[in-house]
């Protein structure tokens, strides 16, 4: 099961975590100047999407990279819920941060898998839509809706524009924003699934 867990971040790990997210921003640079698209996503990371059947959703999706063969493996029973490019733009996001040969539930007890959510807000939301709303230009709603995620994860990505010093602000209450919403995000997705496996019951 995707989950998000209780991760700590702390201001003393910033210094690391920029240092790791690095890839992460390089590649926004280019991938959101482009045609935004996340069903392109594993296409511009260099991976191919193959599909594959667990009826209990204990495996949503996982990764298996190696030189020449990039595969994300995603489980049908995604197929046209909102699980799916949830799925997708985090197996896509670990092959960014150099993980490979998953088979990842989700879960963030540990910081790696904390740091894939943080990456996947990097690479769904853009700067320039996260500024609109920190601008009041656009609505938290209408950002997740265009960029198909959920919206904790579009507040996370408003947390890191401060963390990342892409906007001025307090950096503690920032990293504040993050983990309520990570915790948020958690919600999110373990309602999805809920939803998901009572579809399969009905």
């Amino acid at each position: 099961m995707l989950t998000v867990g209780s991760a700590s971040l702390s201001a003393w790990e910033l210094p690391e975590l920029r240092r790791d997210l690095a890839p992460v921003v390089t590649f926004t640079k280019r991938y959101h100047d482009g045609h935004y698209c996340l069903s392109t996503l594993p296409v511009e990371v260099g991976a191919r999407v193959e599909s594959f059947f667990e009826p209990e959703l204990s495996l949503p999706a996982y990764l298996v990279a190696a030189p020449g063969q990039s595969i994300i493996r995603v489980n049908n029973r995604l197929d046209g819920s909102p699980l799916h490019p949830v799925s997708l733009l985090h197996e896509c996001s670990h092959f960014l941060l150099g993980h490979r040969h998953l088979r990842c539930t989700g879960k963030v007890e540990s910081r790696g898998e904390r740091d894939v959510w943080l990456a996947s807000a990097l690479v769904s939301v853009s700067r320039q839509l996260a500024t609109l709303v920190i601008d009041g230009r656009a609505d938290v709603s209408e950002i997740a809706d265009r960029c198909r995620v959920p919206e904790p994860l579009v507040m996370v990505r408003l947390g890191m524009m401060y963390v990342l010093g892409e906007k001025r602000g307090h950096v503690g209450e920032a990293l504040d924003t993050i983990r309520y919403w990570l915790r948020r995000l958690e919600d999110w997705i373990q309602a999805a699934r809920a939803g998901l496996l009572w579809q399969q019951l009905a």
